[in-house]
């Protein structure tokens, strides 16, 4: 009898239910720096090309320009012709992307562009846009034609700091703006702001709300009461840059003498790429507009 059940049992075992288990659905296969960048490159041809359907989306993807639900076939899908003055950004760790440079319309006009990416896999689930125009504060699109190289140099492993503290640095500058006191942020000596590409710092510029440094800067900005909601989606220690996005309120009676004049409240919508170099910021370049209908810039929960 010990024969025969020795005979059978492989037989038996291959039969049985419990070898068969069912396959195991394997993740999405993650999307690396090189992948990252490959998805922007992707994104902006599709731009230049007015069609966006060789791109991959989830089913539930997220996609906004200017604070307001797109389809990606009319607003900047619609004009964009030529793109220049690229920078890209990416974080393979937080699954994130951002790109600025500056685009040429059909009509020969041109507009400062913005783009987050969010991936979910190799396939995008958030897909953000800000589009800068004539009418926006501050608008110089040649201040973004030539990308600065601090964007892409990578820093000595001594003159960094983590994620968390990035994005820390990065809110106490929105915060400073906030209460208008700029001795809570860790400024660099040689720190530079510029805004939809026109330099508002160490400028004497006619015409433009100007300061002799970032943290004189924020003690110039008594016209803004709140910034509210901040989001600080892509960190790149080792290049010490952090993405920050707000929305900035302006109350009419509050603005100063430098500040926009209005006779009814409105929002600028914010986005900023920080440089910090050992714990200071060195460089912010900021976006910006001020969307129709005072739209949520960004839906804050899915």
């Amino acid at each position: 009898m010990k024969s025969v059940l020795a005979a059978i049992m492989p037989v038996l075992m291959l039969a049985s239910p419990v070898a068969a288990r069912p396959a195991v659905a394997q993740p999405a296969p993650g999307c690396d720096r090189s992948c990252l960048l490959d998805t922007v490159h992707d994104v902006l041809l599709g731009l230049e090309a007015h069609d966006a359907a060789k791109l991959a989306f989830t089913k539930d993807a997220l996609v906004y320009e200017n604070g307001h639900k797109t389809d990606l076939k009319d607003g900047i899908w619609h004009d964009a012709t030529i793109i220049t003055g690229r920078s890209t950004f990416v974080s393979p760790i937080d699954h994130q992307a951002v790109f600025l440079g500056m685009v040429r319309r059909r009509d020969g006009g041109t507009a400062l562009y913005f783009l987050r990416l969010k991936l979910d896999g190799r396939k995008i689930s958030e897909m953000e846009e800000l589009v800068a125009g004539p009418k926006d504060l501050l608008y110089n699109p040649a201040g973004v034609e030539i990308p600065k190289p601090m964007w892409s140099d990578v820093l000595p492993p001594e003159e960094r700091v983590s994620s968390s503290e990035l994005r820390r640095i990065a809110n106490l500058y929105f915060q400073s703006v906030e209460d208008h006191n700029p001795k809570i942020v860790p400024f660099h000596p040689d720190c530079n702001r510029t805004e939809n590409g026109t330099l508002t710092t160490n400028t004497n510029k006619p015409g433009v709300i100007t300061s002799d440094s970032c943290d004189i800067g924020v003690t110039k900005f008594g016209w803004i009461p709140h910034v509210r909601e901040r989001r600080f989606p892509l960190t790149d220690p080792a290049r010490g840059i952090v993405v920050g996005i707000s929305r900035l309120d302006v109350e009419p009676g509050l603005q100063s003498n430098n500040g926009p004049k209005a006779d009814h409240p409105f929002s600028f919508v914010i986005y900023e790429i920080f440089k910090i170099v050992d714990g200071k910021i060195l460089n912010i370049e900021c976006f910006m507009i001020t969307p129709d209908g005072h739209p949520t810039v960004w839906p804050l929960k899915r």
